[in-house]
């Protein structure tokens, strides 16, 4: 792209707002269009349903947004927003029974999605050529005359009349728009081909509710997950810590086994779960919040690497590329991979599809995580399995159980799905060997209800990471 006017971006969340960062780099002007009215204070929005339900900040996520944001950790931090130790401050109970406590580098801050949103969108506004268009709705692509180059977006300010419609032009169209992305039906109307899908849904619905944390709770914890898995169950739950003293209590699962959404089933839900330390801790708790559920949990890649045409200057990223269940907690910071993809990609252009194929590396690992558990419960919608995927399930599942008893296997786990080690990390030799070991002697979980909390590491074993 010789001509660096104007960048667009469709979808003013998280994923848009760190593509308008990098783009502001390359670009004169950045105009970001979302169809919501924009808070401006840390609160959910009417157009991110997800937004009333827990969003884990990995470890690699935080490292880039504060490469893009110098600062963002410290301004999270007095606005709040917890310290946790994913290793020490976590206490995750499986089938395989509690997972061990020490303390590690996987550090990252706890926060609701408004408030790390709120933050993001006010160092963006304050970027000189960037401008935020709320209330202004994408309503179609503009094409130049043979379509292979798309020029500009169509879009209706909603506090103006409905036929008001006026045209954007940009040198550089992103599509951040997320699941409700629009842009493949648009480019159909042009003539292009819609790449493949791969869905894999295993129909896992989640209910949260926000609870404030027990004055009188002596815990020596942060953040408590307890979850299980086929054949043991389908039903798990995360108490996830905010800012303002503040949990979100999170519960899921697959199937029939959805959460209620009424007040006193959502607690009598907790009773179900295989480890009565969760309903302990949040039954005497106070709730702040209606229950929230949300269904949308599919996991949708697009194949953009088996297409042969894509236009120019048009871009898709975020969930508008690849979508996963959210309960994994990967959305945000696999978008946060992507932009930094994008200023690889704009310091060396090349073709828009080049770029479309370079996400394929970024999604690759998280989306093997999040389907391989997925794909496993019952009723999901998915082709069934290969033999290499079969063993990539079996072999994740002996990992999960070595977790509970093997510190240097739980450190690896956690760094893996914080997306800062690779998934063949888990290959490692001293972990290799113990899986292959349980694999032939077919051992079985050993976590029992009754098996207590394991203590938290002492301050000078912190202090020693």
């Amino acid at each position: 792209m010789s001509d660096r006017g104007q960048a667009i971006v469709m979808g003013g969340s998280i994923a848009g707002l760190l593509a308008a960062r990098v783009l502001s780099d390359h670009y004169e002007h950045v105009t970001i269009v979302d169809r919501d009215g924009l808070p401006d204070r840390p609160e959910p929005r009417k157009g991110a349903p997800q937004s009333y339900h827990v969003h884990v900040l990995l470890r690699r996520g935080l490292q880039i947004m504060e490469q893009l944001f110098p600062g963002l950790d410290g301004e999270l931090a007095q606005a709040g927003a917890l310290s946790v130790n994913w290793t020490a401050d976590l206490v995750a109970f499986t089938p395989a029974g509690w997972g061990p406590r020490f303390p590690s580098n996987f550090t990252t801050r706890t926060c609701s999605r408004g408030l790390l949103e709120h933050l993001i969108r006010q160092r963006v506004t304050a970027i000189k050529n960037i401008a935020i268009e709320p209330r202004c709705e994408a309503v179609d692509l503009v094409a130049a005359d043979r379509s292979s180059i798309i020029t500009g977006v169509k879009v209706r300010y909603r506090d103006r009349s409905e036929n008001d419609v006026a045209t954007l032009s940009g040198d550089l169209i992103v599509d951040a728009s997320g699941r409700s992305s629009r842009s493949l039906e648009r480019l159909s109307a042009l003539g292009y081909p819609a790449p493949d899908e791969t869905i894999i849904n295993a129909h896992v619905g989640y209910a949260t509710r926000v609870y404030r944390r027990p004055a009188n709770l002596h815990a020596d914890w942060k953040s408590m997950m307890v979850r299980t898995r086929p054949p043991f169950g389908l039903r798990g739950g995360v108490i996830y810590p905010v800012e303002n003293d503040l949990w979100m209590v999170n519960l899921g699962g697959a199937g029939d086994e959805s959460p209620p959404t009424d007040d006193a089933s959502f607690l009598d839900f907790t009773q179900t779960l295989i480890h009565p330390a969760f309903h302990e801790a949040i039954k005497g708790a106070e709730p702040v919040s209606p229950v929230y559920a949300y269904q949308r949990t599919e996991n949708r890649l697009r194949h953009f690497e088996r297409l042969a045409r894509w236009p120019e200057h048009l871009i898709l990223l975020g969930d508008a590329a690849c979508a996963f269940n959210p309960i994994y907690g990967q959305g945000m910071t696999v978008a946060a991979l992507e932009v930094l993809a994008l200023d690889r990609w704009l310091r060396a252009p090349r073709s828009s599809l080049t770029f479309q194929k370079q996400i394929m590396d970024v999604v690759r690992a998280p989306w093997l995580m999040a389907t391989n558990e997925d794909s496993r419960l019952p009723g999901v919608q998915a082709a069934a399995p290969g033999r290499l995927d079969k063993f990539f399930q079996d072999y994740v599942d002996q990992v999960i159980w070595l977790c509970s008893s093997d510190p240097f296997a739980f450190e690896t786990f956690t760094g893996v799905t914080h997306l800062v080690k690779p998934s063949t990390a888990l290959l490692h030799p001293r972990i290799a060997v113990k899986v292959a070991r349980r694999m032939l002697r077919k051992e079985q979980p050993h976590g029992q209800p009754t098996d207590r909390i394991p203590p938290a590491p002492s301050m000078s074993q912190r202090r020693s990471v």
